[in-house]
């Protein structure tokens, strides 16, 4: 299981990663502490992360125990089947 210390060290650190989303270094640095990324950051943290040439996936960043779940396949209307 990878940390959201490693994720954030793999991506240079806590300032660097504050000067990529515009937050206070303070604001990343809980996020290690807390080992919990919030969601409203993902997108753009794996965004920020792939400009550079790093990795970083929905799936280390889910909570530990949290399984990634595939969307449920959505049934055809009723026009589309006709």
């Amino acid at each position: 299981m990878t940390t959201v210390r490693q994720i954030i060290s793999r991506c240079g650190g806590n300032r660097v990663v504050a000067e990529w989303l515009g937050l206070d270094r303070s604001a990343v640095q809980r996020w290690g502490i807390g080992n919990r990324v919030p969601a409203k950051h993902w997108a753009a943290l794996i965004q920020e992360a792939g400009k550079r040439g790093v990795v970083v996936t929905v799936d280390e960043l889910l909570p530990p125990g949290v399984p990634l779940k595939p969307a449920k396949p959505s049934s055809p209307s009723k026009q589309e089947a006709a």
